[in-house]
């Protein structure tokens, strides 16, 4: 819908190309480009605050966001990108917009966040790759969505099929609270840090809660996600 001006219009859109034809070339899908309102995945360039609920944070931070295909609020498939990064290709320098990209796709078609560090849906950015493939998490993820395609390209052929991870059966320790919220996601407290846990079991890592909700304290005592408005409240003490 726009461009970055970090790079020109045609490194822009090839770079957009080519991160969906990273993970065309591993499922039965073909993308077309298109001018109309009708789009299913709409791109744009933005900052701070852009009409879907969840403001950037300026420099650093969180680089870009997507939509999973089932968002009810009709951003679905979706993907934003904070325009106060500086966008970069080929360099180690600023922010490198394909692997951030293809990351973002992946959210676009139905892929939550992985808890293989390697993998490209890994929650944190890892720099620039001059290589960049993906992993065979990311492959096995997206091919459970929508199978294998006809001819597979050696380049992203998974070697092995590594075992689908899960959440443990039991807890080894307790957590402060649990919110669900209402697309696809439940939060789970502790501490200083939250687990994002999908409806399909996928987890990551301990984050920081401050990292993703400024001003949010540590420790907290409740929470309550409203179905329809899709607002989250969270309670501490008296506040």
């Amino acid at each position: 819908m726009n461009y970055t001006p970090d790079l020109s219009k045609k490194e822009t859109h090839d770079t957009i190309v080519a991160a969906f034809n990273v993970w065309s070339k591993i499922v039965p899908l073909t993308f077309t480009e298109t001018n109309d309102d009708f789009s299913d995945i709409k791109i744009r360039f933005v900052s701070g605050s852009h009409d879907d609920g969840y403001p950037f944070d300026g420099k650093g931070g969180t680089l870009a966001h997507a939509f999973y295909p089932h968002h009810n609020k009709g951003l679905s498939g979706d993907a934003h990108f904070d325009e106060h990064e500086t966008f970069t290709l080929r360099t180690h320098s600023g922010i490198n917009l394909f692997f951030v990209a293809v990351h973002e796709l992946g959210h676009s078609l139905g892929l939550a966040h992985s808890f293989t560090k390697k993998a490209i849906m890994y929650p944190f950015y890892s720099g620039y790759l001059p290589d960049l493939r993906l992993h065979d998490d990311d492959i096995k993820g997206m091919q459970a969505i929508y199978g294998k395609p006809q001819v597979v390209t050696t380049a992203f052929q998974p070697k092995t099929t590594p075992q689908t991870p899960s959440l443990p059966k039991t807890c080894e320790t307790s957590v402060d609270i649990m919110v669900h919220d209402g697309d696809g996601y439940t939060y789970a407290f502790k501490g200083e840090y939250f687990w994002p846990i999908s409806d399909q079991g996928e987890w990551t890592g301990a984050l920081k809660i401050s990292k993703f909700w400024s001003g949010l304290p540590g420790d907290l005592d409740a929470a309550f996600s409203h179905p329809y408005t899709n607002k989250t409240t969270f309670f501490k003490g008296s506040r």
